[in-house]
């Protein structure tokens, strides 16, 4: 059919077969090969994404490990431990109580249009809590309520006592453990540990 078609045509408009390589190439070069590359370079994005997210659990994938396996095939509710271990962080740089100002925070971006969020990021360990000249007024104001009898102190502290608190029990005292072991590591001029805890 091809060639019946090539006869129709006047002999000047009829490719030679020199001519008729060249369009072959030509065509395999400028749209066949980037076809091909475009669609490796498709793909091979969308299978990094996957891996970074986590959504293989093939054991040809090498960067999941045991544990994030279980993690993603957990019950709904039910919580694995970790076995996470908190840095100890260096001590905040230059830090004064009465001179450390707050560290400006943006929860937005900058430009003509931006959207609020929810300020979720990702923070360095050493960083997890800020303390700044605000603080002492802060404590301050914790401290009388604590010292309220008048119910104040049952909304400040709303956990219920061993047993019946369970995990909730052991999260409260997983925290305070690890505050005792940041603050005084983190601000030495203003915690330091002692041996019922911190002071």
């Amino acid at each position: 059919m091809l060639n019946q078609l090539l006869n129709t045509l006047p002999s000047s408009y009829r490719p030679t077969p020199q001519q008729s390589l060249l369009y072959l190439i030509a065509f395999l070069f400028f749209f066949l090969f980037p076809s091909i590359i475009l669609l490796y370079l498709i793909n091979n994005r969308s299978q990094q994404q996957k891996q970074k997210h986590g959504y293989s659990l093939s054991s040809s994938n090498p960067t999941t490990t045991t544990s994030e396996k279980q993690q993603l095939l957990q019950e709904p509710g039910k919580w694995l431990p970790s076995s996470y271990i908190f840095p100890t962080p260096p001590p905040y740089p230059d830090w004064d109580l009465h001179k450390t100002k707050p560290l400006p925070y943006r929860p937005f971006r900058y430009g003509p249009v931006y959207h609020t969020t929810m300020g979720l990021r990702t923070i360095q360990p050493e960083n997890w809590i800020e303390l700044d000249n605000q603080y002492p007024r802060y404590h301050a104001a914790k401290a009388a309520r604590m010292a309220d009898e008048g119910g104040r102190k049952e909304k400040c502290i709303m956990v219920m006592p061993s047993p019946e608190a369970g995990a909730a029990g052991e999260a409260c005292v997983e925290l305070v453990k690890e505050l005792v072991e940041y603050l005084p590591a983190r601000y030495p001029g203003l915690f330091r540990r002692t041996a019922s805890g911190g002071d």
